[in-house]
């Protein structure tokens, strides 16, 4: 199984500003049950909004850990495996939402972002979906 993460458009360009892609240690945030309950080893594939309203890949990365922490985003935090994580350039990345409708989870309402909201902020994705997920982000250009 892997996850797929919606990060919020205005919690990503924060945490770039304030991080940058140098951190290795990614750790993202979430309220969600199926996020506390991640397993190791699980992959995460994280996807954001950039300026032009379109959603792109934005990182993907190996979860080493879930840990409880006191963040005003969340109460439990995704450890990255040293390692997995991989950057994406959201400015010139492909359009991930055909990718993600096409996957046999969820999703109700027109507007992507708004079907990964509160406590379904995070979604499973089955085998056959992570392979899908895996060739989208193979042909994405990385963040340099």
């Amino acid at each position: 199984m892997a996850l797929l993460y919606h990060w919020r458009k205005e919690n990503y360009e924060s945490d770039m500003a304030t991080h940058g892609n140098d951190f290795d240690e990614l750790c993202l945030v979430s309220n969600s049950n199926r996020w506390r309950d991640a397993d190791s080893g699980e992959w995460c594939f994280a996807f954001s909004r950039r300026q032009d309203g379109i959603y792109v890949l934005v990182a993907v990365y190996q979860i080493e850990a879930i840990e409880t922490t006191r963040s005003e985003y969340g109460k439990y935090l995704g450890i990255c495996r040293g390692g997995t994580a991989t950057w994406y350039d959201p400015e010139v990345g492909s359009d991930i939402e055909p990718t993600i409708r096409s996957l046999p989870i969820s999703l109700k309402n027109p507007s992507l972002g708004r079907n990964f909201q509160g406590l379904a902020a995070v979604k499973s994705i089955d085998i056959k979906g992570e392979c899908a997920l895996h060739r989208f982000a193979d042909k994405q250009p990385l963040l340099e």
